[in-house]
């Protein structure tokens, strides 16, 4: 049973695993069923982020669009852009590599301003979806299989930055023709940035359609269409799914009663509480909290 699940900060922004600034890389071998539901939230951060499916496959919600990850594959997910992803079926594991863009070269730099810059602060570039099928992209998901058997490897820092910028120069010179600088902002995106800050800074109060609403300057209907086509949740349910994550650490403790967590969190009731823990966990609070000190829990 997943226990784990990626937090964010009111923004949105992940805060899980903030980069060594002296060499700002980080990797992890992940497994979908560590997670909640074997699902991970839709959230952002600045670094880029390159995935590479190592065994089953992967919903991923990447904006408003949507992809299937099988075995092999691997994603590049541009700087802040919001994406979440769900288990398939069986066991799902991955690699995720996170990256400054920085550690590419210096932000007044002739490498950075030429070839970082126009891919980061491309607003038509969210994401790369690497296959198989391309010989470059076989290329850049056969760097990730060498940087995933290696990472972490301090002895060879300097492999690694010699690979990552094979793997950028690959990627630039592919997509270079497709680079649109950014003009302004999608304001969609900053719209539903806006409103998920809103409900992570008021998750212990009481939260309505209009607030949302208010909170980007626009109608309930477009705030819903808004929410329904990058989050794939309706408002109400994103809110639930946010507060029953911030939650859990309570429910896993048992330091204090389902009345009082969900007076905490913005429920009517404990049994609304519960109900909504089930739908969103599959399980009841009692029995996420047995599951959590239980000798099979990893």
């Amino acid at each position: 049973m997943g226990y784990h699940q990626i937090i964010t900060d009111k923004n949105g922004k992940e805060m899980n695993m903030p980069l060594d600034e002296s060499f700002p890389v980080w990797g992890l071998h992940d497994d979908l069923n560590n997670y909640v539901h074997q699902h991970f939230l839709t959230h952002w951060h600045p670094e880029i982020e390159v995935s590479l499916i190592k065994k089953g496959e992967i919903q991923y919600t990447l904006q408003d669009q949507s992809i299937l990850l099988k075995q092999g594959d691997a994603l590049f997910i541009n700087s802040n852009t919001l994406h979440g992803g769900s288990k398939i079926k069986g066991n799902c594991e991955l690699f995720v590599l996170r990256m400054e863009p920085t550690i590419l070269g210096h932000r007044e730099g002739k490498i950075y301003q030429k070839y970082v810059a126009p891919l980061i602060l491309c607003n038509t570039l969210p994401y790369v979806k690497l296959s198989q099928d391309s010989i470059w992209q076989k290329e850049l998901i056969q760097i990730m299989q060498f940087i995933s058997t290696h990472f972490p490897n301090t002895n060879s820092w300097l492999t690694l930055l010699s690979l990552l910028s094979s793997f950028w120069e690959i990627l630039y010179d592919h997509v270079v023709d497709e680079l649109t600088p950014m003009i302004g902002t999608n304001h969609e995106v900053e719209r539903i940035q806006l409103m998920c800050s809103y409900i992570q800074s008021n998750l212990y109060q009481k939260i309505t359609l209009d607030d949302l609403a208010k909170q980007a300057s626009i109608c309930k209907s477009e705030c819903c269409r808004l929410f329904k086509e990058y989050v794939h949740q309706t408002p109400i349910q994103y809110i639930n799914t946010c507060r029953i994550h911030q939650s859990l650490s309570y429910v896993a403790q048992g330091d204090h009663s389902l009345t009082e967590i969900a007076q905490r969190f913005g429920f009517m009731s404990s049994s609304y509480y519960t109900e909504t823990f089930h739908k969103i966990i599959g399980m009841t609070p009692r029995a996420y909290h047995t599951a959590c000190h239980s000798k099979d829990m990893k």
